[in-house]
């Protein structure tokens, strides 16, 4: 009997849930922008905010090239919200 099992299968299932994890990290990251306009405009709780993203502010303040490009992508979504504050 040929065996109809595919080990193919649940390599590639391994793979979708890898992409979708990766996925995930980086809508998370890139949430951090809108979250900093709807704390400037009261319409989420800030210290809520900050401590959904503690993450992201601790690599923020422990990597100059990443400070950098969260202080400007942050600036883009709010001006006087700067995430070093």
């Amino acid at each position: 009997m040929i065996d109809t099992k595919r080990p193919d299968k649940k390599r590639n299932s391994w793979v979708v849930v890898a992409v979708l994890l990766v996925l995930l990290l980086i809508l998370y990251v890139a949430s951090i922008g809108p979250a900093a306009w709807l704390a400037n405009h009261n319409l989420i709780n800030p210290h809520l905010a900050y401590a959904f993203y503690l993450p992201v502010r601790f690599i923020h303040d422990n990597c100059e090239p990443i400070r950098v490009l969260l202080d400007w992508y942050v600036g883009f979504w709010s001006k006087s919200a700067p995430l070093g504050c």
